[in-house]
């Protein structure tokens, strides 16, 4: 999803939100995957995460295209 409005109430509308079973994570500013408005893929790995001010950020991203259940 894109667009996240922070705690003190600033939309970003560029923000990239993923949500996850524990949560909301956005990319961290040091991923080459931040400057993308739009991801071709629904599916994201990542090597770390990194909790801060109350958000959880990732690094390191790569989105997976070809990933998801098979088509029959």
């Amino acid at each position: 999803r894109q667009g996240k409005v922070t705690r003190q109430g600033k939309f970003k509308p560029n923000s990239v939100t993923y949500r996850t079973k524990s949560g909301n994570i956005l990319l961290h500013k040091s991923t080459i995957n931040r400057e993308a408005t739009r991801l071709r893929s629904r599916w994201l790995t990542y090597f770390m995460a990194v909790k801060s001010n109350g958000s959880v950020f990732v690094r390191d991203s790569s989105q997976m295209t070809g990933a998801g259940p098979p088509s029959h």
